[in-house]
């Protein structure tokens, strides 16, 4: 029987293969903004929804969780593009959206406040 050091070593090892390329790494920011979009677009006329909701919407745009949590969801609370309520312990309570309407969304000064948020598009 393998150790969980040895499992955890064979995955990494395996996954690895599976690793980004120079050329896919430089198009990362590019693939960023296409999530914090999709979240967005998804989510617009939602109003409140459950983390459970929100991460189901976000596997099906094919984003893990832990790049909802960590990366889209915060950035799209810092576009002021939704609300992040949260429990006393600091879990996830309710994702509630204030999307702009979609000629909004789409305009020159959403892209430039993505831009200005280091997010290249």
């Amino acid at each position: 029987m393998l150790s969980d050091a040895e499992v955890l070593l064979g995955l990494s090892r395996h996954l690895s293969a599976y690793a980004l390329s120079p050329s896919t790494a430089a198009l990362e920011q590019l693939s960023f903004a296409g999530w914090v979009y999709e979240m967005a677009w998804r989510l617009r006329g939602s109003g409140v929804s459950s983390p459970e909701r929100v991460e189901a919407i976000a596997v099906e745009a094919r984003i893990s969780r832990r790049r909802l949590l960590g990366d889209v969801l915060p950035t799209l609370e810092t576009l002021g593009w939704v609300s992040l309520q949260r429990k006393a312990d600091g879990a996830l309570h309710a994702v509630v959206e204030v999307i702009p309407p979609a000629a909004e969304l789409l305009s020159a000064p959403a892209r430039k406040s993505l831009r200005h948020n280091n997010l290249s598009i």
